[in-house]
């Protein structure tokens, strides 16, 4: 299997679909998905986030025919190196922080980071299933953006000692910060008082990388 089209159609086939059902739960036309699958267009950011959240497809066999997810060591075209901090983050109760961690380099397709600056990125990798409902599952690398920092967005935050992946809620009125799974599983943590000042957001995720 060498090329994107095939790549394509093999995830359609293998979901079952027509052209026609598989375009219409991408969100496109039939006539782009078929483009695509034809090697007559590329796939679109939107349609490669697609493609990974909603059929869990790892972006790097989709644009290279292999896993690259891997640590590398050289930048090319394609791909965006970014730091893998070897610190595992916790979609669950907390990963204890490393004082020194280990860090490599993940390659990212550069689609996948337009308009955030990768000398600003950095990448972990979950550990839990705290956040499945958005998608992210144990394992999964994540990348975030450590020059946003506002709450109310799904961020990598470091909490008394522990790394976690939370979406991060802010009430002004009662001064509180509440840290919120995707997981029925783990209730709201509510952050107040003195608390609020262990905790700091490294940065809001970007994209989340499966890996086969």
């Amino acid at each position: 299997m060498t090329g994107r089209g095939e790549r394509y159609s093999a995830i359609r086939k293998k979901v079952g679909m027509t052209q026609s059902e598989f375009a219409e739960s991408l969100g496109i036309s039939q006539g782009y998905s078929s483009q695509i699958e034809a090697e007559a267009r590329e796939a679109g950011r939107e349609v490669l986030e697609k493609l990974a959240s909603i059929y869990h497809v790892n972006i790097n066999w989709f644009l290279y025919g292999k896993d690259t997810s891997e640590s590398v060591d050289a930048s090319d075209d394609f791909n965006v190196f970014i730091p893998l901090i070897q610190q595992e983050v916790a979609a669950g109760r907390g990963m204890v922080i490393e004082d020194f961690p280990t860090i490599n380099r993940v390659a990212v397709p550069r689609p996948l980071v337009v308009g955030h600056n990768p000398d600003h990125l950095r990448a972990v990798i979950v550990r839990g299933d705290s956040q499945k409902d958005r998608q992210i599952f144990d394992r999964d690398i994540v990348v975030y953006d450590t020059q946003d920092v506002a709450p109310e967005n799904l961020s990598v935050v470091s909490l008394a000692g522990q790394l976690v992946i939370k979406y991060v809620a802010v009430d002004r009125l009662k001064d509180t910060l509440s840290l919120l799974s995707a997981n029925e599983a783990f209730p709201p943590r509510v952050i107040k008082g003195s608390e609020l000042e262990s905790v700091k957001i490294e940065g809001k995720v970007i994209v989340n990388m499966h890996r086969m």
